[in-house]
């Protein structure tokens, strides 16, 4: 398993940062500040693109276009891989049918025949598995609702009770509940994830608002009006017959103020997972076709 997580800020070299910023950067930052020319968007754009590319295995190119540079001063990422391999290796893929939501589709379906945590979940009414990755330190949860069209009512219960989600993570372990530990014949998709995000809208509805104002936004960096313009991420992710490999980068763009048997699971229609290590979630989304 390898996990590798960086953050840099890139910043133009007209903006002054304050000396109580430049010192925690060097301190707890590991000095990640790197001062480039925006106005030379094309060779700024090559230069961030280039670090989120190495940075994620070469898996997450072209973050930003010289176009978004245009009115930045800066830019703020943060970048994520994992590749995990799974403990217990799945048969190679078969066509098998997914349902979408556009109908029955015929994907490659990949199985294995294992000893799992398992529960089927009356709180989530969905079925819950846990996918160990070789070292046992993380691994994937796939949660899959009963009905092939209830992905939206699990979301539903999730948004509305996000406790449920530790509440069920909790009665897989093992550990606590060794009755969840069980022989199972588990069928998934192997399926593929490249997307972008605009976290924006998000930020604001968790409080964030500041970030975005011209006078307070980014105040501890520098002494001029600056504040956050768009934040996005980036993510990439593979599911295969060995693991999984997954990436994401995250950008701040600142701008000057100016239920079947227990026994059987078959992952046939859309469903959500999360990727974990023992201490915290570190991807998570949905597969609705995949």
């Amino acid at each position: 398993m390898t996990i590798h997580s960086v953050t840099k800020l890139f910043v133009d070299q007209s903006i002054k940062l304050l000396e109580t910023f430049e010192s925690k950067n060097k301190l707890f930052l590991d000095n990640s500040v790197k001062k480039i020319e925006f106005s030379k968007s094309v060779e700024s754009a090559k230069v961030i693109n280039d670090w989120v590319s190495e940075e994620t295995n070469d898996k997450i190119k072209n973050m930003v276009t010289p176009k978004e540079l245009a009115n930045a001063v800066i830019i703020g990422l943060n970048a994520i891989y994992f590749k995990g391999v799974w403990q217990t290796k799945f048969n190679d893929a078969k066509p098998g049918h997914f349902t979408t939501n556009n109908g029955v589709a015929t994907v490659p379906m990949m199985s294995v025949t294992d000893f799992f945590e398992y529960i089927n979940s009356t709180d989530l009414d969905a079925q819950m598995i846990r996918i160990p990755y070789q070292g046992n330190v993380s691994s994937m949860v796939i949660i899959l609702p009963s009905g092939k069209k209830d992905l939206p009512s699990l979301l539903r219960k999730l948004r509305q009770s996000p406790e449920l989600l530790n509440k069920n993570l909790a009665a897989l372990r093992k550990d606590l509940y060794p009755s969840n530990y069980k022989q199972l014949d588990l069928t998934m998709p192997k399926f593929k994830i490249e997307n972008e995000i605009n976290l924006k809208p998000l930020c604001k509805k968790l409080g964030l608002e500041a970030i975005f104002e011209s006078n307070t936004g980014l105040s501890e960096m520098s002494a001029s009006p600056l504040s956050a313009n768009a934040i996005k991420q980036k993510a990439f992710l593979s599911v295969t017959e060995t693991g999984t490999e997954a990436t994401a980068a995250t950008e701040i763009d600142g701008v000057s103020s100016s239920a079947p048997s227990p026994f059987e699971m078959n992952v046939d229609h859309p469903f959500c997972y999360i990727i974990q290590t023992q201490n915290e979630i570190i991807f998570g989304g949905i597969v609705n076709s995949p």
